[in-house]
């Protein structure tokens, strides 16, 4: 059954169908990366159209990115977002679809050539293993909960190490990358490569925010004390950018020996930092060294309990061997020839910047390259989402990007995810840009193959009831004395001084803007209530805002809402408050226009309507005496928000409804199929017998 109303999909259907008698057979997808669901949402759109998708969400757990989180009916609080264990939660029946396949990277490649190739029992074992690690059916014993702790502290040194190996011991010690590749061909095979843990629950949310920013006040320290002993000379290049890892590596012994030569009064004062720093590394390099060798001794003894007691071991996402035998001294070569091409291209694309792309960069995307090949076989179609598209260039496959806000910055960092992604982004066949203010860098890296793309989002799926909302709206009015309901489930990203200038632009969200203008409605007597979500780096910077204010009473904190309950709040609400500082929209302000419910926010309305057409009816202003002004316009009458909310729902039918993104997307599916022969055109479609 199609999830698109019948007279929108007329366009996208013909596509569809047309699709469909090229290839002889419902046409193949993958989507691979899911942040906020925008894969699953696209899949299942898609899906819905009888296109037949999959969708990969590898070493990424965060609730936002589960299909539970966008269709479930669950109330439940996460000791750990990144990591949720839906089987514990009550999510009334609902079973996530087959086609959505999460856990380890190379764990969801082989499940899937596994099911594409009908190797039936092989599939539904790695299903299981799946379904263990991503959470939906409880791991029962010790041995797999003790190997998922190991595996995962693994990642947490791997990932410092990745950052650290070339400061330690250069990138030109092929000993080491060997080494490396041995390690990332028996290990990361089934250990996740992404978002790790330490040991469950809320501690590892708690340890990695206490070691990021600590590592980020330890950075501004020692750039004072480094300016404070060679004065102002410091140019901004050298300002840190994100963490410790990337700070200390602008700084080599070349440069602290010249240092010491001149001034020699400070000399033992830098290197006494200098050393911290270093030891920092070692430290960390020996905790990796700990853990490889932990784990592996855990594995030999449940390897030699295998043979005692003559049973099967299954390692926790780790398949039958495939036959892996790739020659890791091969790797080095083949990555030395694809990383002196890459980065001859990355200087065409930023002749300004001295930027190369090491080998040592695509060690752990390239032992893959493999598996993506035989991945490829079996899709006419492949969309990496957000930096996803990364694995798929180094390993020579076409491909689709899809960007929703990747390329605001990331592409132009200084560091070897910026400079890959950049250069993926750049060889992709076409790049769909969902957000206006990253039109001109989409532009920039692929030309006329950048694509304005409306957001995915199926505006005719909705949930809930208008009576359940009038009593969800009594009874906040009741709890937070109010007559008037504003709703701001956006993340809490305003403080400065919390990260550096070179990535305040992506995170500053300007919720003390609207903090202060309620805290003068609240003064002026006004009987108005507020629900934040409680999410962002600068929740307890609001909270103390709002007390501060004497607003904590007439205020509500909610933990982040899947999208049911979402919508409810929705209803609820008089006005949705969103972000005040990039000019472009993303989630919160397309569901609430679709919802038929007035936003504040800003816009850049100019930048929006050169794209859409028109901009959409919202309440648009910036600074904080435009929002207070804006908001006492409305409080006092002076503005229809009812009007607004119908002119906003008609805006979303028109410019930016689930038909228009998928009629742009099939379009350019539909050049490149013809212009190309269907890699597999005589391909089965295994799913026949299953319904989307």
């Amino acid at each position: 059954m199609s999830v698109l109303p019948e007279n929108e999909q007329e366009g996208a259907r013909a596509i569809a169908l047309r699709l469909q008698k090229l290839l002889g057979r419902p046409p193949r997808v993958l989507h691979v990366g899911n942040i906020a669901n925008n894969a699953f949402t696209n899949a299942k759109m898609m899906r819905g159209l009888d296109i037949d998708c999959d969708v990969i969400c590898a070493d990424y757990y965060h609730i936002m990115s589960n299909p539970e989180w966008e269709e479930a009916d669950f109330s439940a609080e996460f000791e750990d977002e990144y990591r949720p264990d839906w089987y514990r939660v009550d999510l009334n029946g609902y079973v996530r679809p087959h086609w959505f396949v999460q856990g380890p990277m190379p764990l969801c490649l082989d499940y899937l050539i596994a099911r594409n190739e009908h190797a039936t029992l092989q599939a539904q074992k790695l299903e299981l293993q799946l379904s263990k690690l991503n959470g939906t059916k409880k791991g029962v014993s010790l041995r797999y909960s003790l190997s998922r702790i190991l595996a995962d502290l693994e990642v947490l040194c791997s990932t410092a190490i990745r950052n650290t190996k070339s400061f330690l011991l250069g990138r030109s010690q092929q000993g080491f990358q060997y080494m490396h590749i041995l390690l990332l061909q028996k290990t990361n095979e089934y250990v996740p490569t992404g978002i790790p843990l330490l040991f469950g629950g809320g501690a590892v949310k708690r340890l990695s925010v206490f070691y990021k920013r600590a590592g980020n006040y330890f950075c501004r320290w020692l750039l004072s004390q480094y300016k404070s002993v060679f004065g102002p000379r410091l140019s901004a290049v050298d300002e840190p950018k994100q963490d410790v890892f990337g700070f200390a590596r602008r700084f080599s012994w070349c440069r602290y020996l010249a240092a010491l030569l001149k001034r020699m009064a400070n000399a033992t004062k830098v290197f006494f930092l200098y050393a911290l720093v270093g030891l920092a590394h070692v430290g960390i390099y020996a905790i990796y060294l700990f853990a490889l060798c932990l784990q592996r001794f855990v594995y030999l003894f449940l390897f030699i309990s295998r043979l005692v007691n003559n049973r099967t071991l299954d390692f926790p996402g780790k398949a039958e061997p495939d036959g892996w035998d790739i020659d890791p001294i091969q790797l080095i070569i083949s990555a030395e020839e694809l990383a002196a091409e890459l980065s001859d291209e990355l200087h065409l694309l930023f002749p300004e910047k001295n930027a190369v792309v090491a080998a040592v960069d695509l060690e752990q995307y390239q032992p893959f390259a493999e598996k993506w090949l035989k991945m490829a076989e079996h899709y006419d179609i492949i969309q990496a989402y957000a930096t996803d598209p990364i694995p798929l260039m180094i390993a020579g496959i076409d491909y689709f990007a899809f960007e929703h806000g990747t390329l605001r910055d990331i592409p132009y960092g200084d560091n070897a995810t910026a400079r890959l992604t950049a250069l993926a982004y750049h060889r992709a066949h076409t790049t769909f840009v969902t957000n206006s203010d990253c039109v001109e860098s989409g532009r920039k890296l692929c030309g006329d193959r950048a694509v304005l793309l409306p957001h995915p989002y199926d505006e005719s799926q909705t949930h809930g009831n208008e009576e359940a909302a009038v009593k969800l709206r009594e009874q906040l009015c009741e709890e937070l004395d109010a007559e008037f309901l504003f709703f701001s489930p956006t993340r809490h990203d305003w403080v400065s001084e919390d990260g550096f200038s070179g990535l305040a632009r992506i995170a500053d969200k300007g919720n003390d803007r609207f903090i202060s203008t309620f805290a003068r409605l609240v003064a002026a007597g006004e009987k108005v209530g507020l629900v934040f979500c409680e999410w962002g780096r600068d929740v307890n910077h609001s909270k103390r805002l709002l007390e501060e204010n004497n607003c904590t009473a007439r205020t509500k904190w909610l933990k982040p809402l899947g999208t049911v309950v979402f919508q409810q709040y929705l209803r609820a609400s008089d006005i949705v408050v969103d972000q005040f500082v990039l000019g472009a929209f993303g989630g919160v302000t397309f569901r609430a226009l679709s919802f038929a419910k007035p936003v504040c926010t800003y816009l850049n309305e100019g930048e929006v309507a050169s794209h859409f057409g028109s901009p959409p009816p919202i309440l648009n202003c910036r600074t904080e005496n435009e929002v207070y002004d804006t908001i006492r316009r409305c409080l006092d009458g002076n503005i229809d928000l009812l009007r607004l909310g119908a002119e906003a729902r008609q805006w979303v039918e028109t410019n930016h409804s689930g038909s228009k993104t998928m009629e742009a997307q099939l379009k350019h599916y539909e050049t490149y199929l013809a212009t190309s022969a269907s890699r597999n055109s005589g391909y089965t479609n295994m799913h026949e017998e299953e319904t989307a």
